[in-house]
């Protein structure tokens, strides 16, 4: 089984598609590490080698590729948690 980059999975044996479930909160996460969770893709990001970087409202956020900073700066507020009222 693969799994694209937007959470939809392929089962190689039927070739069937399916929305893989995705966490409720898309949090953007830094770890002790000094590594950062790419809010688009969810791939982890080393922070001290990052060579794609954004800051929205003051936050820091950290990108795998270019694409995924674009995608980001189009919208931002697809990618961030929205605090629960």
């Amino acid at each position: 089984m693969q799994v694209r980059r937007g959470g939809t999975q392929v089962d190689e044996a039927d070739g069937q598609f399916f929305q893989a479930e995705q966490p409720a909160e898309k949090a953007v996460t830094v770890s002790d590490s000094g590594a950062a969770i790419d809010p688009v893709c969810g791939m982890e990001v080393s922070i001290a080698n990052a060579r794609h970087h954004s800051n929205v409202d003051g936050r820091d956020f950290y990108f795998c590729c270019p694409a995924c900073k674009r995608l980001f700066e189009r919208n931002p507020q697809e990618y961030l948690v929205q605090p629960e009222a």
